[in-house]
């Protein structure tokens, strides 16, 4: 029966609420108060996605690839400008006194000017290796972003998918569940008429009983579908804002 499951349910719950609990850096006991049932947000086939680019970009995945590609492409601007010359100008400015009573006089002031010139071609071929290492770990950074915007796409895709699909599934139990519950109205009219036995009204309410849970796990799937695309999404998109009327199960 229903009932008899309730203890695994709650099992689940409580492993849950472990696991996030965790993740936030928080006590279970602190976590509690934030798991009271509450109304839950209308599901709509029809969500508020925006551009998926951006939303792609949040991703940490994303971005950790998109950062080490830039910063890889600009070691190999750096390591390209090792293969040009290099001047710098060291100067000096001091004093110099044969005698103590000279100190600080015009007389007494040094200057020194030392232009240096760095030119690595005398060093071609190691600056050239570094160069083609360094547009190696370029090219690597590249594939392995697109790799990434790829895995992200279809993550993406997949969560977008499986969202639609329990949608539809919950569709079709809903309406599932509204035809048990007019059919067990009518065998309790019968019963109450004498045209059916009551062993008809248990049938019905068993069969509406299953019908509502299959809604339940329904809903189930479909907002735990709608968490994984908030997830593939990167964070930050906002599901519509209407409720539901009941509490959550």
């Amino acid at each position: 029966t229903t009932e008899s499951q309730l203890p695994a349910f709650e099992t689940t719950r409580r492993q849950a609420a472990y696991r996030v609990a965790v993740l936030a850096g928080l006590r279970p006991a602190e976590l509690e108060p934030m798991l009271q049932p509450r109304q839950l947000r209308v599901l709509d086939k029809r969500l508020p996605i925006g551009d998926l680019g951006d939303l792609l970009r949040r991703r940490p995945d994303v971005l950790r690839a998109e950062r080490g590609l830039a910063a890889s492409t600009a070691d190999v601007g750096a390591t390209t400008a090792e293969l040009y010359p290099r001047f710098d100008i060291g100067g000096f400015l001091g004093f110099i006194a044969l005698r103590g009573s000279d100190l600080g006089s015009t007389s007494s002031r040094a200057f020194s000017v030392t232009p240096g010139v760095s030119w690595p071609a005398l060093r071609l071929g190691s600056v050239k290796a570094r160069v083609r290492g360094a547009e190696a770990r370029a090219e690597g950074d590249r594939a392995l972003y697109e790799q990434t915007v790829l895995r992200a796409i279809e993550d993406v895709e997949s969560a977008l998918t499986g969202y639609g699909q329990n949608q539809q599934r919950l569709q079709s139990l809903v309406q599932a569940a509204a035809r048990s519950g007019r059919a067990a109205e009518l065998a309790e009219v019968r019963y109450r008429e004498g045209a059916a036995p009551y062993l008809s009204v248990l049938d019905a309410q068993r069969t509406l009983l299953r019908a509502q849970d299959a809604v339940a796990e329904a809903e189930t799937a479909s907002y735990t579908s709608l968490v994984a695309l908030y997830k593939a999404l990167g964070g930050g998109w906002q599901a519509p804002s209407d409720s539901r009327g009941g509490p959550a199960a």
